[in-house]
């Protein structure tokens, strides 16, 4: 089983006066929590399509279209670092996907830092996508469209996005 996240993929590629194999220490504001934990969305064994469901209810929930980048890790890894992974319903319009949110707990400086390594490894086995804001419109649109989101459950910046996705459309 997968573990997924939003990231902001520029942090995590190393430059100068880093090496090739040191973590940029820019990567750990993607990994700023809240009660000493953070959220992560169950995604599968890192299908395609898990992938994509888990950008949805993350794309949903925003305020605005903007791209999005994923990384996904094993659950079995994060928890070997002794954390707690509690399910907890997922704040996202995606209502289907809700169940699939957990938090991550039990988190203190070491474990943040063995976390930043999954995630440096996972980006260094190609385990992360971008979806562009194009993409995620059209994921959006097509998601209203089958009634899986209401529009009107989406922030009004993004809601205005779909709306006119959802008129080209027709």
């Amino acid at each position: 089983m997968k573990i997924a996240r939003n990231i902001s993929r520029a942090k995590w590629t190393p430059s100068r006066p880093l090496n090739d194999d040191e973590i940029p220490a820019d990567g750990l504001a993607d990994l700023k929590t809240k009660d000493n934990c953070l959220s992560y969305w169950r995604c599968g064994d890192g299908e395609p399509e898990n992938i994509k469901n888990i950008a949805l209810a993350l794309a949903s929930a925003r305020e605005r279209l903007a791209k999005l980048d994923m990384v996904w890790l094993d659950e079995s890894d994060v928890q070997s670092l002794d954390v707690e992974i509690t399910q907890t319903e997922g704040k996202t319009p995606a209502a289907k996907h809700r169940d699939q949110h957990v938090d991550v707990g039990r988190l203190d400086l070491r474990r943040i830092c063995n976390l930043a390594e999954l995630t440096a490894e996972a980006i260094g086995k190609k385990r992360f996508k971008r979806f562009g804001p194009k993409e995620i419109k059209t994921m959006l649109a097509k998601a209203v469209n089958s009634g899986e989101i209401s529009l009107d459950e989406l922030d009004e910046k993004l809601k205005a996005d779909v709306h006119k996705e959802l008129q080209r459309g027709r």
